[in-house]
């Protein structure tokens, strides 16, 4: 058993099952259009249920590699980001309410997906502007506060989540400004 041979197996079982998940469509799709013209509701009916290619058959540990490679590589953030939500899906398969509260956070990291070099860069670059980097540094105080003022923010709407997020980086902000910078006794 090598390396390529469980690649290629699990190539072969994507097939299959794509084959598989392409008949179940055609029958799916069949049904709905017979149960829709006896029951006269077919006009202007479109039906159609797609499968991914993919389905997801890589573990956890295999994903681990994947990140751990894609990182060395310096892979872009969408494909770090994308094998980080498939580890997070298999993480919080039982535990939907995290899986949320992991997602939430994830979609508000502006940084999210980037190597530690470059998250470094972007935050000494004066071009990034000033709240992407007060959510990142604050990130964890911000979505403690935010839970302890809104029990059931997870479960709220993107756009209203935005808004509070948005509230408590300007707030982190305006008491930054206000703050006056550390005096050093130079000997």
């Amino acid at each position: 058993d090598t390396a390529t041979g469980k690649m290629l197996d699990r190539d072969n079982v994507q097939d299959t099952l794509y084959t598989c998940a392409q008949g179940f469509a055609e029958t799916w799709k069949f049904l709905v259009d017979m149960t829709a013209i006896f029951t006269d509701l077919s006009k202007g009916l479109t039906a159609k249920l797609v499968f991914s290619k993919d389905f997801k058959l890589k573990g956890i540990s295999e994903l681990v590699a994947d990140l751990e490679a894609a990182k060395r590589s310096e892979a872009g953030p969408a494909v770090i980001q994308n094998i980080q939500e498939q580890i997070a899906r298999i993480m919080y398969a039982d535990a939907p309410d995290m899986y949320r509260k992991w997602e939430a956070q994830e979609r508000f990291n502006p940084f999210s997906g980037m190597s530690e070099t470059a998250i470094s860069l972007a935050l000494s670059d004066t071009a990034v502007p000033a709240r992407y980097k007060v959510r990142y540094l604050m990130l964890g105080v911000i979505f403690s506060e935010v839970e302890a003022e809104n029990p059931g923010f997870y479960k709220m709407p993107g756009e209203m989540q935005g808004k509070i997020i948005e509230q408590k980086v300007q707030a982190y902000m305006a008491e930054g400004s206000t703050s006056k910078p550390p005096v050093f006794a130079v000997n």
